[in-house]
């Protein structure tokens, strides 16, 4: 079975470095701007990564949906012809060991 995908495409006035920056240094303030999610915990990061911790709490009415959580490692880098490229891909083995949320087994985006 093939996992499910999507892409989607947009343009963003503003600088490459200030979109980078954007999608690479603010994950704390992603709580309260993400639907549901109620924690965004930087486990570790250096110059070109972050290893991120997230946790999602669905609304109470929706009675069939657990909690979810994952840890995911976003790489990053820009080419010498200028493009950006980011890659992220599940990293569980890195982040809290599992508690009552249903964990999230794969999670890959570029």
């Amino acid at each position: 079975m093939s996992a499910p995908w999507g892409s989607a495409e947009g343009l963003i006035d503003a600088p490459i470095g200030r979109v980078l920056a954007h999608l690479t240094t603010e994950f704390d303030r992603m709580v309260g701007r993400v639907p549901y999610l109620k924690r965004a915990e930087v486990i570790k990061r250096n110059a070109r990564a972050a290893t991120v911790y997230f946790y999602f709490k669905p609304p109470w009415l929706c009675l069939l949906c657990s909690d979810r959580d994952y840890t995911v490692t976003y790489r990053w880098g820009r080419a010498a012809d200028g493009h950006v490229g980011i890659v992220i891909e599940t990293d569980n083995d890195a982040g809290p060991r599992p508690g009552d949320a249903l964990r999230v087994k794969m999670l890959r985006g570029q």
